[in-house]
């Protein structure tokens, strides 16, 4: 059976972001493990915030693992001992900007 999701929404720089949060059904407690906020549109009009993302991300937790570019889509990985942070962007026909955290500790540990 697949965890749990709640969806909202909430807006964040003058944009409106999808987010979903996954509950562990095989824990007792359901504890939170995973964090979702995604951003679509078909406007391709500046998006330099994009870039402000990635750099605010950078000054916070420092370089991303791992940096993957897929033609027009951006894909940095962070990971810790707590969890782990992809941010993937997409700058074509299609704005994308997806944040995603996946706590990665101990089951008593989660959030």
């Amino acid at each position: 059976m697949p965890p749990e999701r709640v969806q909202k929404k909430i807006r964040i720089w003058g944009r409106d972001f999808a987010v979903a949060f996954y509950f562990d059904e095989r824990s007792a407690s359901g504890k939170l493990f995973k964090v979702v906020l995604a951003h679509f549109d078909n406007d391709k009009g500046d998006t330099t915030w994009l870039n402000s993302i990635k750099d605010m991300l950078v000054k916070k937790y420092g370089n991303p693992e791992s940096f993957t570019v897929k033609e027009k889509m951006k894909i940095s990985h962070w990971i810790n001992s707590e969890g782990q942070l992809k941010l993937t962007t997409l700058s074509g026909r299609t704005v994308l900007c997806a944040l995603e955290y996946m706590a990665v500790s101990a089951e008593g540990k989660k959030l």
